[in-house]
């Protein structure tokens, strides 16, 4: 009995050593550069961090000046977004991240009214999309506030007055046609009713 008690001793204290040791868990890094379409670093962007749920970036900071290089160290308890701005740019962003994870997000923007490959112009509408998901997460009076950070939703009102670089398919446009007049409902759904 004395030996079965010694050993539960001994288990117990190990137990205990093992909750209270450092987990070794670093803060995960998320960094990157962003980029133009000639493949030079823009700096001035503001690069920030969004979860589902709140009105306000996590983090944010301005790309570097010289090298367009932006770096967080930053513990997150839930998938996020990456959002990246500026006045003379289009949005972009790079969503449902893990947040355990380091993150080496290299991004490229285009100035606003150049001309633009379709892949930008869909990645450009599905950053769309996922604001309006962002916005519907938070409670009724913060998702005008959210929204009006961003100007994006304009080129999507006529997808047919972007200026692209390639021939896009009749069925391609048809999609962002529809898809771009469901997004302008979902929008103006979402900022009368809960």
């Amino acid at each position: 009995m004395s030996r079965t008690l010694a050993i539960l001793k001994r288990l117990s204290f190990a137990f205990v050593l093992v909750l209270c040791a450092p987990s070794g868990y670093a803060e995960p890094t998320i960094d990157g550069v962003v980029l133009d379409s000639s493949f030079k670093p823009v700096g001035g962007v503001d690069v920030s961090l969004f979860v589902a749920g709140r009105k306000d970036p996590v983090e944010s900071q301005k790309s570097d000046a010289k090298t367009g290089k932006y770096s967080f160290k930053i513990q997150l308890n839930d998938a996020f977004d990456i959002v990246f701005l500026h006045s003379r740019y289009q949005m972009a962003s790079v969503s449902r991240l893990a947040e355990k994870d380091n993150q080496h997000i290299s991004k490229v923007i285009y100035l606003k009214g150049e001309p633009i490959p379709s892949t930008a112009a869909d990645d450009q509408l599905r950053s769309a999309q996922r604001l309006i998901f962002l916005a519907a997460s938070l409670p009724l009076p913060d998702r005008g506030p959210f929204l009006s950070q961003f100007t994006e939703f304009e080129p999507w009102m006529d997808p047919n007055r972007l200026k692209l670089t390639n021939d896009v398919p009749k069925a391609v446009r048809a999609l962002w046609e529809n898809e771009a007049s469901m997004l302008e409902q979902r929008r103006t759904d979402l900022l009368k009713s809960e």
